[in-house]
């Protein structure tokens, strides 16, 4: 998912002076931006909603599964690596492309 603007452009983005110097044809491309990339957002919000949903399920699913394992320890050790490691991909994943930290 890619924003129309970066966080860096939109935190610049003064309303005041934007109603005062800016066209009119120039507010308007601002305000498509604007609702383009809060629809985006929401739909990140959604994704990574559910990614933390289906993880609390998930480890509440593996959490039942070790109180009748006698090596549960080392269970629960690779478990919380492969989920660390599937928690990365998922929210990374989830991201816009501008939110996304370099790596």
């Amino acid at each position: 998912m890619k924003l129309q603007r970066t966080i860096k452009q939109w935190a610049g983005c003064e309303p005041t002076e934007m109603a005062s110097k800016m066209s009119t044809a120039a507010i308007m491309h601002a305000l498509k931006d604007a609702r383009s990339d809060i629809l985006a957002l929401y739909i990140c919000v959604e994704r990574l909603s559910a990614t933390l949903i289906s993880i609390g399920e998930h480890h509440e699913e593996q959490r039942e599964l070790w109180t009748d394992e006698c090596n549960a320890d080392a269970d629960q050790a690779l478990y919380h690596k492969e989920r660390s490691d599937f928690v990365k991909i998922a929210i990374t994943a989830a991201l816009p492309e501008h939110a996304k930290c370099p790596s």
